[in-house]
């Protein structure tokens, strides 16, 4: 071997450290950014995870907040249709009792004095 080969060689050798310094820099680079992305990824993972579950159990305490006025909204209803079965009940009875003394009203003295005599002739003899 001359010089002149020993020259080239040397450069070569000197091209292909700096060649193989480069691709272990690249390589370094490429990894930490690899590993910045994985750390990113599951903190976002992560942070998405918990705010989803808090969502969850905020959307859970609203469905049950609304199922108990849902039931108390019916607990009302029914005690509200209950009322007015009463009123509608007394109301009968309330126009049963004016019809009756309207009738009394209307009859003749003598036969509601007859009736009445009748009447306490049945209590005397119990």
């Amino acid at each position: 071997m001359d010089d002149n080969e020993r020259e080239y060689f040397r450069q070569q050798l000197a091209a292909l450290d700096g060649a193989r310094r480069r691709w272990r820099l690249a390589t370094f680079v490429l990894l930490g950014a690899i590993g910045l992305f994985l750390l990113m990824s599951t903190g976002t993972l992560l942070t998405f995870g918990l705010f989803q579950t808090q969502r969850l159990r905020e959307a859970r305490a609203a469905e049950q907040e609304a199922r108990a006025q849902a039931q108390i909204v019916e607990q009302l209803r029914q005690a509200e249709q209950r009322a007015r079965d009463q009123a509608e009940k007394a109301e009968a009875v309330a126009r049963e009792q004016v019809d009756k003394a309207l009738q009394e009203a209307r009859r003749p003295k003598k036969e509601t004095e007859q009736e009445t005599k009748a009447g306490d002739k049945k209590k005397s003899n119990k």
